[in-house]
């Protein structure tokens, strides 16, 4: 969550995507993953749909959020008597991911493989079985690989903030499986990775899609909002 203030956020006047001010409120939906019952307000813009939460939680309040016992930290041991089935879930997202990097990018052992909120890295992991090259992961919380450091002592995990990156990194992959929806700035976000990056630098950018049909199905109770910790949900169009 890049360059997020510690103090209250402002609500959101304008849509980030066209700058329009024709937004309107949308739902009310309670935090999702998190014990309390608190409701929340998302608005969406008019003009290309861009749906976010409004106001949204300060920087302390949203910590909150994302503790040891968020269920993306813990892995499939959250899941109980479920947990070789979410494991089995976990490889096989990992390993289509890990193919979409092979068929768009040409990596060696000189290459830099940089993930954005890497979370619980199991991605990166999987990346070490397929290049040789190097494998670095950021999240301003450590909480998803803290207690398995033997399992992940391969990869390069930092915990800092995206605007914390140095200038001179330039990965070769940069990749944003779910994170983009998390931003408070995604806009700022996505003007500093391009600071750092190379001319031939791939992004990969994966989001939950508000204009999906489990969307239209669940409606204000749909997986997507993940209360409150997404901050924008977008669609094709506006992405």
């Amino acid at each position: 969550m890049n360059n997020i203030k510690k103090t209250n956020v402002e609500n959101i006047e304008k849509c980030i995507v066209c700058d329009s001010k024709a937004i309107n409120f949308l739902c009310s939906t309670k935090a999702m993953m998190h014990a309390s019952n608190k409701k929340f307000n998302f608005f969406i813009c008019k003009i290309c749909n861009l749906v976010f939460l409004n106001p949204r939680l300060s920087y302390q309040e949203l910590k909150n959020y994302y503790t040891g016992n968020y269920l993306p930290y813990k892995g499939p041991s959250s899941w109980g008597k479920y947990e070789k089935f979410a494991a089995i879930s976990q490889k096989r997202l990992d390993s289509r991911r890990v193919k979409i990097l092979k068929q768009h990018s040409t990596l060696n052992s000189g290459s830099l493989i940089l993930d954005i909120g890497c979370g619980n890295p199991t991605f990166l992991n999987t990346c070490g079985n397929s290049f040789k090259s190097t494998l670095m992961g950021i999240d301003f919380s450590d909480n998803g690989w803290k207690n398995e450091k033997k399992k992940y002592k391969k990869l390069n995990l930092i915990v800092g903030e995206v605007h914390d990156l140095p200038k001179n990194l330039q990965p070769d992959v940069i990749s944003l499986w779910h994170y983009l929806e998390h931003d408070y700035y995604p806009n700022k976000t996505l003007r500093k990775l391009a600071s750092i990056s190379n001319s031939k630098t791939k992004l990969f950018v994966e989001v939950p899609n508000y204009d999906s049909s489990s969307r239209r199905k669940y409606n204000e109770n749909w997986g997507g909002f993940h209360t409150p910790r997404h901050t924008f949900l977008f669609s094709p169009n506006n992405l």
